[in-house]
């Protein structure tokens, strides 16, 4: 089935090519000065491209449905995406029929959606498929999905639970924590499926969901760009695949196909799944590690490494250039570490709003840091890591000591343990911390 679908890819990348230079200015333009395009052939475009010619990337032959707008969690220009229901439709088609990930319609079971709206409203199902979203914003709405867990709802004389969930990254570690302060354990009830997207899950999130929700986590990567569609997560390859856009890997200092490694990555939407608003060849600014090829999904799969932007790369005189650490590497370590400062997400601090509400045993925010590199020379790289912490490191000079002599050697450890340090590079690395809303990092409400 997935080497069937592999050559529709292809077949869907065909026509998605045909219908730009045929439906899309910016590509209309293209298309006059050459025959016969191949992909390579379109230049590679980003969201500051989108931005400034928001007109040029429009295909749009009636009112559309939806838009949805995401600056990103740093911040930058905004993305800007118009949609309509027919792309929705179809991914939901895809998806349901040739992959099986959403629930088939029974009597007795349906899946909770839990979302924040951060970026705008969007379809979220069809009429009657067997899945309810819930915006967490209050206390209220934790306890109703309590409710639908517990009690379920009546539907035509007979009870139907709520026995799956999806979610995004910050509402779910919210109603985690609600969830372990007052007691509840959704794992007595069967949960048999938990899939969240919108963010990094570390590794000390992931051993708390599965014993809050018992059960495995299945992650997705998505940007908000390509519409309705994340590449999900391999049970067999442990990567993501991409069913819904084409991707490519690009190498990190000469932007060159490769095939396994460290690299960049590069999107380009398919029909039907986008169609008023395509992008191809469209610079994520993502750096992701691509694993090799997949003999279950009959394609190359790779795990997200980080945003280019908070990633240090190695020394170029290496012979393949890579990520030498990561934000991820700094969110897998600071994790664990309480004294770190965070970003409630916006239903934690409407949840917590009401007192009565017990602690989270747990903190449930993001942490609050800026990953700096400086290239010292062709051999050196110095990493600078700035860090808010929720004490004033100048009052408790031996405690803000302690703090970075134990992140500084699990950070190190981690790099060198994965195989990133080596002689052709060396790093020195420079942890500053700064007291309780110090730290100036500019951050949208994540998702």
């Amino acid at each position: 089935m997935h080497q069937a679908w592999h050559e529709l890819q292809r077949e869907l990348l065909r026509r998605t090519l045909e219908y730009a230079v045929e439906a899309v200015p910016f590509y209309k333009e293209l298309a006059r000065s050459r025959e016969q395009l191949q992909l390579s052939d379109f230049p590679i475009v980003g969201r500051s491209d989108f931005s400034a010619n928001l007109a040029a990337f429009l295909a749009l032959d009636r009112f559309p449905d939806y838009v949805v707008i995401s600056g990103g969690t740093t911040g930058g220009p905004a993305a800007v995406s118009f949609r309509i229901l027919e792309e929705y439709e179809a991914a939901h088609e895809f998806f349901a029929r040739q992959h099986r990930l959403a629930t088939t319609p029974t009597a007795t079971e349906f899946t909770l959606d839990i979302f924040f709206n951060t970026n705008g409203y969007t379809w979220r199902k069809p009429r009657g498929w067997p899945l309810l979203s819930i915006a967490l914003e209050q206390r209220a709405h934790a306890e109703l999905i309590r409710t639908m867990i517990v009690r379920g709802i009546p539907i035509d004389r007979k009870t139907t639970f709520a026995r799956s969930l999806q979610a995004q990254a910050g509402p779910l570690r919210v109603l985690t924590g609600y969830f372990a302060a007052v007691g509840f354990s959704p794992a007595e009830y069967k949960i048999k499926s938990l899939l969240t997207y919108g963010g990094h899950v570390p590794e000390i999130w992931l051993r708390r969901l599965r014993q809050v929700w018992g059960t495995e986590v299945q992650t997705g990567y998505g940007l908000s760009e390509f519409g309705p569609g994340n590449a999900m997560e391999c049970q067999y390859c442990g990567g993501y695949h991409y069913w819904t856009a084409w991707p490519e890997f690009l190498s990190l200092d000469e932007h060159l196909p490769v095939t396994n490694g460290d690299a960049w990555l590069v999107l380009t939407s398919l029909i039907p799944f986008v169609k008023v608003q395509p992008r191809i060849r469209y610079w994520t600014d993502d750096i992701v590690s691509v694993i090799g090829f997949c003999e279950h999904a009959k394609q190359v799969g790779f795990r997200f490494r980080g945003r280019g932007t908070s990633s240090v790369l190695a020394a170029s005189t290496e012979t393949t250039r890579r990520v030498l650490m990561s934000e991820l590497d700094v969110v897998e370590v600071i994790e664990e570490f309480d004294q770190i400062g965070r970003r409630p997400h916006p239903s934690e601090l409407q949840i917590w709003a009401d007192r009565t509400v017990p602690l989270a045993p747990f903190p449930m925010g993001f942490p609050r840091f800026i990953l700096k590199p400086t290239i010292l020379d062709d051999h050196n790289t110095k990493i600078i890591l700035q860090l808010e912490v929720n004490f004033d490191p100048y009052l408790h000079c031996s405690r803000a000591a302690e703090l970075i002599e134990r992140i500084s050697e699990k950070l190190l450890r981690r790099i060198t343990f994965a195989g990133k340090h080596t002689k052709a590079t060396r790093a020195s690395l420079e942890i500053q911390l700064f007291g309780p809303r110090l730290l100036p990092l500019y951050v949208k409400t994540s998702t």
